[in-house]
């Protein structure tokens, strides 16, 4: 069976130097001749992904939190107009009001942003978006409130949320990609960003404009802001009883080797290609063909 050239990653141990892929005739050359040192060579595992439809759906539910980010950001500025005349904002404290509910959003992400990358390596990436999806939920019901302090608690949460996708969410991506998906998957962090700013202004054809009886009654703002709901608690369920491993790289930095291994057969079928075994190998690596490392074991 010929394999593509792209889906390859290579397991391989060495003491001393590490031997660089070079592609299908290096494994070839590998499985039929002897050339390698048996002291620095241990075992070749080489690994294709099962299937583009099951990468791309994981990657799909990871950026749910890409979709919450591009949303959140745009939703206000489609319907700070209703909001201003049923909260009865003075008209010289508007501007203000709206400047105010907008920056607590970019206030939230900065602090968000700077603690994901903590909680992301403490926690894993999996377990950290579903701890951004929960404080998510938790930020919409205050802004359900004809209320603007209560208003600015659930943007502000929001925000910390929209901080802590923006983490974990590239890296995820990166991290459950085949090198030769890397591109494809890569994009759609991008896209559910633009795909959410669109929504909350298409979103925006359905309020009443200021000319209509119902525009100081009209609760479809309130629907809008609810919206994020729904991508959160699809990618709580994804990642609870679908995508139930964390990432490979992320589980082995933690020294769970077996468990990283689970998680790259989610992801990979292989064959394997035993060449020499040595005691005297102490590394297992696993890395693909543009030299990334997917994950790292120091023997014992």
């Amino acid at each position: 069976q010929r394999l593509a050239f792209d889906d390859f990653i290579f397991f391989f141990s060495s003491r001393r130097r590490h031997t660089r892929c070079s592609g299908v005739s290096w494994a070839r050359r590998c499985v039929q001749e002897t050339g390698i040192n048996a002291e620095y060579m241990g075992k070749i595992k080489i690994m294709s992904h099962k299937s583009t439809l099951r990468v791309l759906s994981q990657v799909l539910v990871g950026t749910m939190g890409s979709f919450i980010f591009g949303y959140g950001m745009g939703v206000f500025n489609t319907v700070q107009d209703i909001v201003a005349k049923q909260l009865d904002w003075p008209e010289d404290k508007k501007n203000f009001n709206v400047g105010l509910v907008t920056s607590t959003v970019a206030l939230g992400a900065a602090f968000g942003a700077y603690l994901g990358g903590i909680v992301v390596s403490k926690f894993g990436r999996r377990l950290t978006m579903i701890m951004a999806d929960v404080i998510t939920i938790v930020a919409v019901f205050p802004t359900l409130v004809s209320n603007l302090g209560s208003i600015l608690v659930g943007r502000i949460l929001l925000g910390f949320a929209i901080g802590i996708n923006s983490s974990v969410v590239p890296l995820y991506i990166r991290e459950v990609s085949p090198n030769a998906l890397s591109g494809t998957s890569g994009s759609c962090h991008q896209l559910l960003i633009s795909l959410g700013i669109l929504l909350s202004l298409v979103l925006g054809y359905g309020l009443p404009t200021k000319d209509d009886a119902d525009f100081g009654t009209s609760n479809w703002w309130k629907i809008m802001f609810a919206i994020p709901l729904i991508p959160s608690a699809i990618r709580i369920l994804g990642l609870m009883f679908i995508f139930t491993n964390d990432t490979p790289q992320y589980l082995s930095q933690i020294g769970k080797i077996g468990e990283a291994e689970a998680a790259l057969s989610d992801i990979y079928h292989y064959e394997d290609c035993l060449l020499y075994t040595s005691d005297a190998a102490d590394d297992l690596l696993c890395v693909d063909l543009g030299g990334r490392r997917i994950i790292k074991k120091k023997k014992t």
